[in-house]
């Protein structure tokens, strides 16, 4: 017992946790609405600059969930630089952009997506449709959404997401069939 006057014990450091633990550390940090915790453990289970599409994506929410919405456009913006061709990445700039109330770059972004995704590959139109629907276009969105499905007729991952957005612009009637074609 001497002894621990003599030379005490350092004091207690938190030490990180792993990943996998500091993820979960944040989700239930975002249930509890600890925001500040949930950044936190996000930058441990994460780094700041990640590597995988779905970590940015992740990391993104997080920051926008926790009102941090300067940081959550900054991982998008950097994903979308490094991935052009990732059309998730886009579509999440584009709606964080939207909630920031900066409408006028995600509208200028949106040119710029449009352009790097039409030349990625034929699946482009499905997440230009999604932009123009976070911009509130509507009819541009009703547009994309179309001529995505003309594309790749009777594909969940078209069917799926206009019959959302059918339902959620009130239009039930038009929701139906693309809901019947998916069972």
């Amino acid at each position: 017992p001497e002894v621990l006057f003599l030379f005490p014990l350092p004091p207690a450091t938190p030490r990180p946790l792993p990943p996998a633990l500091a993820r979960l550390g944040c989700e239930i940090a975002l249930e509890l609405r600890d925001f500040s915790r949930a950044v936190v453990l996000a930058t441990q289970a994460v780094s700041a600059n990640p590597i995988s599409h779905r970590d940015a994506l992740w990391l993104a929410d997080v920051y926008a969930q926790a009102g941090q919405s300067l940081q959550a456009v900054g991982v998008l913006e950097h994903l979308v630089e490094r991935s052009p061709q990732l059309a998730d990445g886009w579509v999440a700039l584009v709606r964080q952009l939207v909630k920031a109330g900066q409408r006028e770059k995600a509208e200028d972004l949106l040119v710029k997506a449009q352009r790097k995704l039409s030349a990625a590959g034929e699946f482009w139109q499905l997440p230009v449709a999604q932009c123009y629907e976070a911009l509130g276009k509507i009819p541009l969105a009703e547009r994309h959404y179309r001529l995505a499905l003309q594309a790749m007729p009777n594909t969940p991952l078209i069917l799926r997401p206009l019959a959302r957005f059918h339902l959620a612009n009130d239009r039930p009637e038009d929701a139906l069939p693309l809901l019947h074609a998916l069972v």
